[in-house]
């Protein structure tokens, strides 16, 4: 899924673990998305299927690397800011 430079407000939904199985790329490059520590980046970590991750130019706020990365043993690209 691409949603470069869609607009999109607030936090991102969770939802999208609903589609962990088959999502391979999510780009949220130049939104104002705005997902904050543990509780509100703990759903990264179930996109097992995951490939790609751009979230440069979001709002995006972890001190280092969230653990919840390390469950993505897929992702080949991670891009921030």
């Amino acid at each position: 899924i691409s949603l470069n430079e869609n607009n999109i407000t607030g936090s991102f939904p969770s939802e999208v673990t609903l589609l962990s199985q088959t999502l391979q790329v999510l780009n949220l490059n130049t939104n104002d998305v705005n997902n904050i520590g543990d509780a509100g980046n703990a759903w990264i970590g179930n996109l097992t299927s995951l490939r790609s991750l751009n979230i440069g130019s979001t709002n995006f706020d972890y001190v280092g690397v969230p653990t919840e990365f390390g469950k993505l043993t897929s992702l080949g690209v991670y891009l921030e800011r």
